[in-house]
């Protein structure tokens, strides 16, 4: 392990934790971040050559260690998820997710919230996409399984069902309704409108992307800038909010104060696809993301611009899957 690693991983849980109770983006930069590590690296060097072996750890992952049953492969993938030090987010992940279950069905007895916890915990160990790269914990476990061991196909058959995907034909749909907003949409990427009957409009009739009786407006648009754009993946998009933040000649609602403060948000937070994050990057309408540094201003900004497609993964769990 060298200094970069152990830096991470304390940049990773001051994120998890207080990051997330503060509802803010940690530094790599944090200064109690940098010293702590530097103590902790220290120590790592001088127990280097007398450090003993994790040989559990080693046995889990060894080509003799057989995975055929299922409730074998279901210890490994509980203790992965919930227990491993690089996931310190899980179990509260699981804890607020049963959470809001039960306040949506208050009247649950003793044995059906027992039932909601259980089956709860082995679905999220199972599908939940982690802060690590978003890949979920099956798709972990067959990276870090050998290709060699006898068991890696079934992992990997695993981790593959892990992650859901779209049928041919919705696919096909959303082709088709990209193809059809590009043609009413001519050479600009995104359309801007600040009134919903507007949107509605281009939405329904100049464009046809849905047929006026089968739109329903939105309750969450009033009285909001939006934003429309398409991706062949995923078809017409809608962005709801933070609209000022976007850099674009043809956004008459862009605010550079703003977004100098708040576009990293882009990259936190889903406002559109994370197939359409990489155009906006490229055409650098998110140039202004950035992030405070002790450094320098262009320290907190290379911070995000040189990560983004890093934190996106990270915070957003999701990914361009072409």
């Amino acid at each position: 392990m060298n200094l970069e690693d152990v830096r991470f991983l304390l940049w990773h849980y001051t994120q998890q934790y207080h990051g997330y109770r503060k509802g803010t983006f940690v530094s790599p930069d944090n200064p109690a971040n940098e010293s702590t590590g530097m103590l902790i690296y220290d120590l790592f060097c001088k127990e280097w050559t007398t450090a003993p072996e994790n040989t559990r750890m080693a046995k889990l992952f060894a080509l003799d260690t057989r995975y055929e049953r299922q409730e074998d492969y279901d210890r490994l993938l509980q203790w992965f998820h919930y227990e491993s030090y690089i996931l310190p987010e899980s179990a509260r992940e699981l804890s607020d997710f049963a959470h809001d279950r039960w306040k949506e069905q208050p009247d649950l007895n003793q044995e059906q919230l027992n039932n909601l916890l259980v089956n709860s915990h082995g679905m999220m160990a199972y599908t939940s996409k982690t802060s690590l790269l978003g890949l979920t914990s099956p798709q972990w476990l067959a990276k870090i399984l050998p290709a060699e061991h006898p068991d890696h196909a079934v992992f990997q058959n695993t981790a593959d069902e892990s992650v859901a995907t779209l049928p041919d034909d919705m696919l096909e749909e959303n082709r088709q309704q990209y193809e059809t907003f590009r043609k009413a949409a001519g050479d600009k990427l995104l359309l801007y409108f600040d009134k919903t009957e507007d949107a509605q409009t281009f939405i329904t009739e100049t464009s046809g992307l849905i047929p006026a009786e089968n739109f329903h407006l939105p309750e969450d648009w009033q009285g909001k800038k939006l934003a429309i754009y398409a991706t062949p993946e995923e078809g017409a998009q809608v962005i709801t909010r933070d609209v000022e933040l976007i850099k674009d000649e043809n956004n008459p609602f862009y605010d550079a104060n703003r977004a100098a403060k708040q576009a990293l948000s882009f990259f936190i937070v889903k406002h559109c696809s994370v197939y359409f994050l990489p155009e906006l990057v490229k055409r650098g309408m998110l140039a202004d993301a950035q992030t405070k540094s002790l450094i320098s201003p262009e320290r907190g900004k290379a911070i995000i611009q040189e990560n983004w497609k890093f934190l996106a993964r990270y915070f957003i769990r999701e990914y361009p899957n072409r």
